[in-house]
């Protein structure tokens, strides 16, 4: 995902592979969407969401789109909001599916990642397996809102 604001980095090594510090990234933010997408099953609308978290709806649109990266400062609101949410933990196939349409253009990521999370459901159910919690929830989310 393209950052027009990266995202602050602390005490890293200089020798350290970037490919790690992508994937820390990716898990970070998918774990703020994953935070967003809890609260607006059961808190309601997007821009309730966003007043609760001192940012527009836009931010937390274009945010759950894969569409931007938030600014620093609301970066650190959702972090903060975050914080005051029970933790659950963010299946890294979820994750997976973040960092597999990380290289499409920001407008063609939901879609992706739709799409990706629908033939994957499909496969589980022809092969007479059931579809595992984290994938209904993302097929269910992503028909549901961005």
């Amino acid at each position: 995902m393209e950052r027009t604001y990266p995202l602050r980095r602390t005490g890293v090594a200089p020798g350290r592979d970037r490919g790690f510090d992508r994937l820390a990234d990716a898990w970070m933010l998918e774990e703020l969407r994953q935070a967003l997408r809890r609260e607006l099953r059961t808190h309601g609308g997007q821009a309730a969401v966003a007043r609760s978290i001192g940012v527009s709806r836009s931010v937390v649109r274009k945010f759950l789109e894969m569409r931007s990266v938030p600014e620093p400062r609301h970066l650190d609101r959702l972090r903060d909001w975050a914080a005051d949410r029970p933790y659950a933990e963010t299946p890294l196939p979820v994750v997976s599916l973040a960092v597999l349409v990380d290289g499409l253009p920001a407008g063609a990521r939901h879609r992706a990642r739709r799409e990706l999370a629908g033939c994957l459901a499909c496969i589980y159910q022809q092969s007479g397996e059931e579809v595992p919690a984290w994938l209904a929830l993302e097929v269910e989310d992503r028909r549901r809102h961005p």
